[in-house]
């Protein structure tokens, strides 16, 4: 992104698009768990284990809030972590660091890749 559009600006978000986004509409492919998610008797403990996504690696995360002066992050999954996640790291370095996280966007594809 930098050897096309330069320097990230001063006081950037970063939007992720995984293209997951699309899958939004079907439960079980966004989340990626079988369990439906509306029965009141689901059990969240084993939902919360199948579940699988994209989101962002903990290197990332520290690498942005390091060498970047961003705001905040987005994605457009479920979470800023990948589905598997259990202790959220990309969470944990970006509020440790007074960024915001944006999760569940849309229409990513129709944002500009610079200056929005």
């Amino acid at each position: 992104w930098e050897e096309r559009y330069g320097e990230v600006p001063s006081g950037a978000v970063l939007l992720v698009e995984t293209g997951w986004s699309d899958k939004y509409t079907n439960p079980a492919d966004y989340y990626g768990s079988s369990l439906d998610t509306k029965d009141p008797d689901m059990n969240y403990t084993q939902w919360a284990s199948e579940i699988s996504f994209p989101g962002l690696a903990a290197e990332l995360a520290a690498e942005l809030v390091n060498s970047y002066y961003i705001v905040g992050v987005g994605i457009d999954t479920a979470s800023l972590d990948a589905g598997k996640a259990e202790t959220f790291p990309v969470h944990f370095t970006l509020q440790t660091q007074n960024k915001y996280g944006l999760e569940n966007l849309c229409c990513l594809d129709k944002v500009p890749e610079s200056g929005a």
